[in-house]
């Protein structure tokens, strides 16, 4: 066991297991305790290891926020790879579950909201934690939640892992069958924490001697959904029942889009607890039904999309809600306009590549009277002029032609063919007109 490492002095070890050694160490110059995390003995040979571990330094250095652990510049002593961060005296929620402690349910979601803070920080950055359980997450002696442990962390676009690596009993359903995650993945983890939290036990395990395979399978069928934890614990108001049986959904994209929309949501609960649960649920669906509206107004499609989502939830927390049926249709309304005009872009466009332009006029003129004020249909509009300014007209020729030809055979000056115009000035004319007609067709 090292004594020191760079400038930290008088190493004790504190934890061990993973990646990392784990030490309480002191500073040669600065006050205070400090902990140093080294990487373990066995794996300081392996380069992929190394590399891990030295991502994750600088994800911690890249991640600055008062809801994760704050670290300090990461270094390498004789090939041994350290990475030093603040000590934090408090405990880990896995304590305070095991010791049993009596603690108020709006404690507890203020604690979630702060591990959503913080996650919104990371996920910002582009980094998921993939490993979120009560062990990785801290809470001071004032109270303060810290995030610890982004040893697994995955960054967005430093390619795809072929088996995505946590801890199974919190992993979500996305992450146990090694398929693509995304920030509702920790979403998912969080869920599973509030739930042991408020209910005392895990949502997907139903006795404390389960084994492992039976909990993957449970958090892996769609079909198993765990009670509300107000079945568990009668102080549970339901409205948070629902908050956290939504992150807990099987599919990412029927759980909240974001820790941001997740931490609203815990913030409305615990602000309106003076008022009866149904208006906290009445503010909520208001809320849902404000965002909804918003993002209508836009008139995207994937803002139409995104609208109904919301509106969909908002009628499954208050069903037969009126002004959400209302919004409902309207927005069912704007989304199949939305399609036409895109089906009706597309079309434009092939005919204008296929040089087909009075058809691409006509598919462009009907998508405008959808959607007149549409940067993208003004745009190929006014393109679209362009093209058929810069396009020859055929009436000159046409004209000409015409004013040698009469049905009768005579011209129309009444005198005989013979008398009329020479016969190469009509051929001439007969000729050039067919060419430009076909060539304009």
């Amino acid at each position: 066991m090292p004594n020191r490492i760079g400038r930290y002095i008088n190493l004790n070890p504190l934890s061990g297991g993973g990646m990392g050694q784990v030490f309480l160490a002191e500073h040669e110059l600065l006050p205070g305790t400090f902990v140093v995390k080294l990487l373990q003995p066995s794996m300081q040979a392996d380069p992929q290891a190394i590399e891990r571990f030295k991502r994750e330094c600088l994800i911690m250095m890249r991640i600055q926020h008062p809801n994760i652990v704050h670290c300090l510049e990461p270094g390498e002593e004789n090939g041994v790879w350290y990475l030093p961060m603040q000590f934090i005296r408090g405990t880990t929620l896995q304590d305070r579950i095991e010791s049993d402690e009596k603690v108020d349910w709006k404690e507890k979601v203020s604690w979630a909201i702060q591990v959503l803070s913080g996650l919104e920080e990371a996920h910002g950055a582009g980094v998921v934690h993939r490993d979120l359980k009560p062990s990785n997450i801290m809470v001071t002696d004032k109270g303060i939640v810290k995030i610890v442990d982004f040893g697994i962390a995955h960054e967005a676009g430093s390619g795809m892992t072929r088996v995505n690596p946590g801890t199974r009993e919190y992993m979500a359903p996305e992450q146990l069958g090694n398929r693509t995650i995304d920030p509702r993945t920790d979403l998912f983890s969080l869920g599973i924490v509030l739930y042991l939290l408020l209910a005392g036990r895990h949502p997907f395990k139903t006795r404390k001697d389960q084994p492992d395979y039976e909990t993957d399978g449970a958090i892996a069928d769609p079909a198993v959904s765990p009670p509300p934890p107000g079945d568990l614990d009668p102080s549970v108001p339901p409205a948070l029942g629902e908050i956290v049986l939504r992150a807990l959904q099987k599919d990412p994209e029927k759980r909240f889009a974001s820790a941001q929309e997740m931490r609203l949501a815990l913030e409305n609960l615990r602000s309106a607890t003076q008022g009866s649960l149904e208006d906290v649920r009445l503010k909520f669906v208001v809320d849902l039904l404000d965002r909804a509206t918003r993002l209508a107004d836009l008139g995207g499609l994937e803002s139409l999309i995104e609208a109904e989502r919301f509106v969909d939830e908002a009628l499954r927390l208050m069903e037969g809600y009126q002004p959400a049926i209302l919004l409902k249709d309207q927005i069912a309304g704007k989304r199949s306009d939305a399609e036409r005009v895109e089906l009706l872009l597309d079309k434009t466009r092939h005919a204008m590549e296929a040089g087909q332009l009075k058809e691409a006029r006509s598919c462009l003129d009907l998508a405008l009277s959808l959607r007149p004020t549409d940067s993208r249909l003004r745009m190929l509009q006014e393109e679209l002029k362009t093209r058929l300014h810069e396009r020859p007209s055929i009436a000159p020729l046409k004209r000409e032609s015409n004013r040698h030809f009469v049905p009768s055979g005579r011209c129309r000056s009444g005198r005989s063919d013979r008398t009329c115009a020479p016969a190469s000035h009509i051929s001439l004319s007969a000729t050039a007109f067919n060419s430009f007609s076909n060539c304009c067709r």
